[in-house]
């Protein structure tokens, strides 16, 4: 059983509509109806989807770790299938993909926290560049962020940072 049908099973067993899930945890019923569904890109990233999981969870009265712990398995194992398709096809060096990908999700999971929290040093478009060149320097890349279609937001009050 997915996340989402296990979240939504949990919830029928509680006797409880996706109104009164969405009253309880503040998460737009679309998004519970999504997550329900498998579809966690309305969460806005992992780190939220992480939240709405663990919210929801509670809402119904599953315990969260199981379902978090399955969440990130699930987008670690698509960092390394990302990684050994790049490797195999000639395009990324040899690296271990497991080691890598666990990496790059605690990275991506620390900038997400900044962001959140409206972080000025780090605004998404400066996480993004970071992650990208972490992954460039990991993977054996070139990356240049003046070619990445995403506009440089400068953080309010400071100097750019190079």
């Amino acid at each position: 059983m997915s996340i989402g049908e296990s979240l939504a099973e949990a919830r029928r067993q509680a006797g409880l509509t996706v109104g009164q899930v969405s009253q309880e945890t503040r998460i737009r019923e679309s998004i519970i109806r999504a997550i329900e569904q498998g579809d966690f890109t309305p969460c806005g990233g992992d780190f939220y989807a992480r939240g709405h999981i663990r919210a929801i969870a509670e809402a119904v009265g599953v315990d969260p770790g199981p379902l978090i712990e399955e969440f990130d398995e699930r987008w670690r194992s698509t960092i390394k299938t990302t990684v050994l398709a790049g490797q195999e096809a000639g395009e990324f060096k040899p690296v271990d993909a497991e080691e890598f990908a666990v990496t790059l999700s605690a990275l991506l999971d620390g900038m997400a926290v900044q962001i959140a929290l409206e972080d000025p040093d780090v605004p998404p478009s400066r996480a993004y560049d970071l992650a990208m060149r972490y992954a460039a320097g990991q993977l054996g890349f070139t990356w240049d962020s003046s070619e990445s279609g995403r506009p440089e937001r400068e953080p309010k009050g400071s100097q750019r940072r190079s």
